[in-house]
């Protein structure tokens, strides 16, 4: 067992080296673009770049990580990204910036689907609840001390110095990959990619969805939420500003206080997660992220506000860490970069088209009843997320589960 920990904390660290790169390299591009052109839109078609990387890559990478020695492909993809953002403060035109990024941003796309499917098969099963809770405890903290860093470093005027860094980050990262053990045995000769094959994988998560409809159903319950989380929160700022009427000095204690809330909820997670049910641990991170977004939506001074964004900030550590879980339990290891890929691809046409519509009505109708429409939106998916739990049969799939992992030996890394 000590020696599975020393291999999953290893992995853990890479983890986290990478997710605070990620926040400085992020927070410090935007920064510079900004300065360079003196142009909002000039930022915004950063985001929109993002966005249209994942939608490109999400559609094919699970058909190749399913296929794929995930390890090499991890480090592959790590130093892909450390290249090509070492490049990025050399672009003397925004268009060659914009370029470079698009492409760094269909690598990291590509990686997130690879580290699940690698993740799910390094970790046993009996731990992914703690690892999984980890993991938040690490993603919250690089919520915070990346951009911190970040900013560090504009005021310094150093932002190619942050950029620079998180190259190295990520070649420290790929470094730390060759450590960790291969987890697919030696395989034959795959088929290259082709539509056929595309349409082929289509078709199998298709059939598996329709086989285990349970899982399919809690799958797009979550990723429903996650796309109305984004739609509303692009109205964050706007509405925090002038419908409460804050300062940009209180709603900069709002954002930092929904950092805080993160990090406690991860703490508190970690510190209970053996002590809640898989069941538990999502649907009362579900149903008290959307209360959160309801105490939000109808704040009309700091301190509700405030407290809105602490507790939805401070849920969604159980939410995340519990369907992670969940997923990773459900979803055969074979399959799981391309239902991954799939749902993903799924989730950013709809924030997409979510926020565009949020944001277009908005100009139309008053921002708090967009707000408040996607709060209670939010709350209606929570009840029926909670709700699909806490039936009979399902308890007794979770009770099933919960007792083989308990009777099942340590599996060998």
């Amino acid at each position: 067992m000590k020696k599975e920990w020393n291999m999953l904390n290893l992995l853990l660290v890479n983890l986290g080296i990478t997710g605070v790169g990620s926040w400085v390299y992020f927070i410090a591009l935007n920064l510079i673009v900004l300065e360079q052109t003196y142009s909002a839109f000039a930022v915004t078609v950063l985001y929109l770049l993002k966005a249209s990387a994942a939608l490109l890559a999400n559609i094919w990478a699970g058909s190749l990580v399913d296929r794929a020695r995930t390890k090499q492909l991890m480090i592959f993809l790590q130093l892909i990204q450390a290249g090509l953002i070492v490049l990025l403060p050399l672009c003397n035109t925004i268009l060659m910036l914009y370029v470079f990024v698009f492409f760094i941003n269909i690598a990291s796309a590509m990686y997130h689907p690879t580290v699940l499917s690698y993740t799910t098969k390094l970790v046993a099963q009996e731990y992914r609840k703690t690892f999984n809770s980890y993991k938040s405890l690490l993603d919250s903290g690089a919520f915070i001390t990346g951009p911190a860093l970040a900013g560090l470093f504009m005021m310094k005027e150093a932002g190619d110095l942050a950029i620079y860094l998180n190259g190295a980050a990520l070649l420290l990262a790929a470094l730390l990959t060759l450590l960790l053990p291969d987890v697919e045995e030696e395989r034959e000769k795959q088929d290259s990619l082709s539509f056929a094959m595309f349409k082929k994988d289509v078709a199998l998560v298709g059939r598996f969805s329709a086989a285990f409809p349970y899982v399919a159903f809690i799958s797009l319950l979550f990723h429903l939420m996650m796309v109305l989380m984004t739609a509303t929160d692009s109205l964050e700022a706007a509405f925090a500003t002038t419908v409460i009427g804050l300062t940009e000095g209180e709603y900069g204690v709002i954002v930092s206080g929904a950092g805080g809330g993160i990090l406690v909820g991860s703490f508190v997670n970690a510190w209970l997660i053996h002590h809640l049910s898989l069941l538990r641990l999502m649907s009362i991170g579900a149903v008290i992220t959307s209360l959160g977004y309801l105490l939000f939506s109808f704040s009309n001074m700091f301190a509700s506000a405030f407290v809105g964004c602490f507790t939805l900030s401070f849920a969604l550590a159980f939410l995340n860490a519990g369907f992670l879980t969940f997923y990773q339990n459900s979803v055969p290891v074979h399959l799981i970069g391309r239902m991954s890929s799939m749902l993903t691809f799924i989730e950013s046409l709809l924030v997409l088209f979510f926020t565009v519509c949020f944001g277009w009505l908005a100009e139309m109708f008053s921002i708090r009843l967009l707000v408040v429409i996607g709060a209670c939106s939010m709350a209606l998916l929570a009840i029926v997320f909670g709700g699909v739990n806490f039936q009979a049969v399902r308890a007794q799939f979770y009770l099933n589960r919960e007792r083989k992992e308990k009777n099942s030996a340590s599996k060998p890394l």
